[in-house]
C-alpha cells in the first residue's frame, strides 16, 4: 500500500512536499527591485509563505564555528530576527562567503538574518495568475488570531475565493502562492489537524516595488560630503510625492544636500548621489 499523504499535498513526506512547492513557485517568486532602498540586502516577495527582508550577517553576528552554520535553518524557514543559512532560496547568494572560519584553506559560509519587513509592505502579494486574477495582500495569522476550533477553520473560504472580503480569514492549500505547510493554526497532536490560515488584509494597489520605493526608509550608515566614513547615520525617506515637491526650480536649488550636517529632521534635501 502507498504511504498516507500529507493533507492537500499528495506527498507522503514534508521534505518532498516542500521541494515540489519550491519548484512550483520559483518562476512566480522574484527579488524586489527596491531592496537596497529599504535597508534589505535581499527583499523577496515569497519566502516560506510570505515576503522576506534578509540582511547578510556581519562578522560579529556569524556563528562562532562553521559547524553551527549547518544547524541553522534555511532562510525560507527562519523566523524574523533569526540567523539563517543561504542556499539559494529566497534570492540568497549561497556564495556570499560573509562568514569565514579557520586559516588556509578557509571555510566560507553564507549567513543571513531575517528581519522585519519595511513598514507598509504586504506580507504576501501573490501573482494574480496564481490567484484567479485577484490582486490581494495576504498575511499569515498569529496563534491568537486562529479560529477557535478545527471545524471553524475548515469552514473558512479558500484564499482565492472571489467572495473573500478585506479582513476575512482564509484557509490555504497552496493557492495564491500560500504555503500549504505553514501549519500556523494547530488543533491537535497530529499533522492532519494543522491548518494554514491567512487574513485578507487589503487590495494592494501599487506594485510592491512602487510601494517599497515610496514607503521604505533608506539608512545611510555613514553620510558625508566627501564620501568618507566619518559621517553619522542618516535615515532618508523615499522620494517625495509630486504634491510635496518644491513649487519652483529655484526653490529646489535652494535645498540643502542630503549630506549637509545642518539638515534637520523633517527637512527636504536635494540629492546628487550622496548617502546612497
Amino acid at each position: 500500500n502507498a504511504p498516507p499523504t500529507l493533507p492537500g499535498t499528495g506527498y507522503a513526506f514534508e521534505e518532498e512536499a516542500r521541494e515540489a512547492r519550491d519548484k512550483e513557485l520559483a518562476a512566480a517568486s522574484r527579488p524586489l527591485l527596491a531592496a537596497a532602498s529599504c535597508g534589505c540586502d535581499v527583499l523577496f516577495n515569497h519566502c516560506g509563505g510570505k515576503a522576506a527582508c534578509l540582511n547578510l550577517a556581519t562578522a560579529e553576528e556569524c556563528p562562532v564555528e562553521a559547524e553551527r552554520v549547518a544547524s541553522l535553518r534555511t532562510c525560507d524557514l527562519a523566523d524574523v530576527g533569526e540567523l539563517c543559512k543561504g542556499q539559494g532560496e529566497c534570492g540568497t547568494d549561497e556564495h556570499a562567503a560573509n562568514c569565514r572560519y579557520g586559516d588556509e584553506p578557509q571555510i566560507e559560509r553564507a549567513v543571513y538574518r531575517r528581519v522585519a519587513l519595511p513598514i507598509g509592505m504586504c506580507g504576501l502579494r501573490p501573482d494574480k495568475k496564481l490567484c484567479r486574477g485577484h490582486d490581494r495582500c495576504l498575511e499569515p495569522v498569529s496563534e491568537t488570531e486562529c479560529p477557535a476550533t478545527e471545524a471553524k477553520a475548515d469552514a473558512l473560504r479558500k484564499c482565492d475565493d472571489g467572495a473573500l472580503s478585506v479582513g476575512d480569514l482564509c484557509e490555504a492549500d497552496g493557492e495564491c502562492m500560500t504555503d500549504f505547510l505553514l501549519n500556523n493554526c494547530l488543533y491537535g497532536d497530529l499533522s492532519q489537524k494543522n491548518r494554514d490560515v491567512y487574513q485578507f488584509k487589503s487590495t494592494p494597489g501599487p506594485s510592491e516595488d512602487e510601494r517599497a520605493r515610496s514607503s521604505c526608509v533608506h539608512i545611510a550608515p555613514h553620510c558625508s560630503r566627501d564620501g568618507s566614513d566619518k559621517g553619522g547615520p542618516v535615515a532618508l525617506d523615499g522620494m517625495l510625492e509630486v504634491d510635496d515637491c518644491p513649487k519652483s526650480a529655484d526653490e529646489a536649488r535652494s535645498l540643502k544636500k542630503c549630506s549637509d550636517p545642518a539638515l534637520q529632521i523633517g527637512e527636504r534635501c536635494e540629492a546628487d548621489g550622496e548617502c546612497g
